[in-house]
């Protein structure tokens, strides 16, 4: 048997796939989703735990930051005093 036609062989594209992870976490372009009006309109649970995640990670990097930042700050500040005791 030729090694083109091995069964073993997944010759099926990767290109498929990786566009198709790219769509679920929305990084490629998308058709819009249709409108659902009326009683059934609602934000889908794992939209909101998206939502709360990513609120919650940049909250904690602005926290961080601002952390670091009064780090350095104090750090100076008590490098110049110890320069202008001595």
């Amino acid at each position: 048997m030729s090694p083109e036609r091995s069964p073993n062989l997944n010759t099926r594209p990767l290109i498929p796939k990786l566009v198709s992870v790219l769509q679920i976490l929305g990084l490629s372009r998308q058709s819009p989703p249709k409108v659902i009006v009326g009683k059934k309109a609602y934000v889908q649970w794992w939209r909101r735990l998206l939502a709360f995640l990513a609120l919650v990670i940049l909250l904690a990097c602005i926290g961080v930051t601002l952390i670091a930042v009064l780090a350095v700050l104090l750090l100076a500040a008590g490098l110049m005093f110890e320069g202008a005791i001595s």
